[in-house]
């Protein structure tokens, strides 16, 4: 393992962990000036609008940023530049298909319907959210965290504000505004980031021969999709059943509490974010010291930050839980058990990553698709009896179940180890016999 693994992953957890920053005080600073500039209804419309199309976008492109994650390094590492440009072309077809056969499938539906026009004019968000998306997964397989992240998750909501802000100053504040303000900064985004991007591919990569492998392309892409389905079941799922039982006061409560908790995967997120290619090419070029040192130096950092995290807002949920309203320190219960859960997560760190970007990414969603029904069931037994206590308990259950089984697959069967265990002086080494550590 050499010195440029390391300054490469620092540099790289530095970047991604400021960017992330960066990006959540973006996000908290637009959301609250819409909030303030338009009317409540008229927010109330413009934040489903958004949510809808975020959630069709992820649906329709999911798992193919992560096969990008997993293939770009690896290509690069075995110099197959055809490989790479057919991989390219053919995620780049296929989701443009997707986005535009639903943009227009929605247009015709929601027209024929008389639906108000923010929801016409979101369909719309489609094809350049879904290029975006794309664009991101291949810059982020690159190791460009800062192409990766900054154009969707800074500039967009940034230039979407600042444009809509410039309309209302000749118009009254309305959804429908919102709307198209923030297609066109989507569009503007795109063209910039698209520019951005092709400074950074090398040149011998933007033209040659193409080698399609589409079997294994679709295989990859099925798994990976299970995995985001079944990942989106086990953060979301837990609310539907507490709302369904409990009402939906219940509902927004409990969606605070899980909230917080997932402050503590602060560190966790910004570590993948470069992990994710490096542990791809480090594994595939033989580093496996390289490999190791990535997830011991990701875990110390994940773990520390979420055990210190925990013992924050163990100690100071209730005045945290009160800046939302009188009833939410309510919730404080749930939230300390749910801190259980989000610190195992922590502690196991890169798991279900560096599973799947070995090329086992049919383990991983296995893993979280049993998670996922194991959560659903007991969740349907304890909810009604225990309430938003018993479905944190049950969230706190299930992650350590997933996250634990991940990380002893990946020490016991590709002798990754992921987990705080790394730090134990008998695993500072991987006494495998193609261990090419320097």
């Amino acid at each position: 393992m050499t010195h440029s693994v390391q300054g490469q992953f620092n540099r790289g957890a530095i970047t991604a962990f400021g960017m992330q920053a960066g990006a959540l005080t973006i996000a908290f600073g637009v959301q609250i000036g819409y909030a303030r500039l338009l009317s409540p209804a008229e927010f109330g419309i413009f934040v489903q609008v958004v949510q809808a199309t975020t959630i069709a976008t992820t649906l329709l492109v999911l798992g193919i940023p992560l096969v990008h994650l997993q293939l770009v390094p690896k290509y690069l590492v075995l110099k197959r530049a055809d490989l790479l440009r057919g991989w390219v072309r053919y995620s780049t077809i296929r989701s443009v298909g997707l986005t535009g056969l639903l943009t227009a499938a929605a247009w015709i539906a929601l027209t024929f319907t008389g639906t108000a026009m923010p929801w016409r004019w979101g369909a719309l968000l489609l094809v350049p959210m879904g290029m975006l998306a794309l664009l991101q997964g291949f810059a982020m397989g690159l190791k460009s965290i800062v192409l990766g992240r900054t154009p969707s998750e800074m500039i967009r909501p940034a230039l979407a504000f600042l444009l809509f802000w410039m309309a209302i100053q000749t118009e009254s504040p309305s959804a429908i505004t919102a709307v198209l303000t923030l297609l066109v900064a989507n569009g503007l985004t795109l063209f910039t980031a698209a520019g951005w991007l092709r400074q950074v591919v090398p040149t011998s990569l933007r033209s040659g021969a193409v080698s399609i492998d589409g079997p294994d392309w679709s295989q990859r892409m099925a798994q990976f999709f299970g995995s985001g389905v079944f990942s989106i079941i086990l953060d979301r799922a837990d609310v539907l059943i507490v709302g369904w039982f409990m009402g939906p006061e219940a509902a927004g409560l409990y969606m605070v509490v899980i909230g917080l908790g997932k402050l503590l995967l602060f560190a966790l997120v910004s570590v993948n974010t470069i992990a994710g290619p490096l542990v791809s090419e480090l594994h595939h070029r033989g580093d496996r010291s390289g490999v190791q040192f990535v997830l011991r130096r990701g875990v110390a950092a994940s773990g520390l930050l979420a055990v210190v995290g925990a013992l924050f807002l163990g100690l100071f949920g209730a005045p945290l839980l009160s800046l939302f309203g009188d009833s939410y320190p309510a919730g404080l219960t749930a939230l300390r058990i749910g801190l259980v859960g989000y610190v195992a997560n922590a502690l196991c760190g890169s798991c279900g990553l560096v599973v799947s970007m070995t090329g086992n990414q049919h383990i991983t969603w296995r893993v979280i698709a049993g998670a996922a029904c194991l959560m659903v069931l007991l969740d349907i037994v304890v909810v009604p009896h225990f309430g938003i206590e018993g479905a944190a308990a049950v969230r706190s259950l299930t992650m350590a179940a997933w996250n634990g089984s991940l990380a002893l697959y990946a020490a016991r069967v590709l002798g990754y180890h992921s987990s705080v265990v790394a730090w134990l002086p008998s695993k500072q080494e991987i006494p495998w016999p193609d261990d090419n550590a320097s």
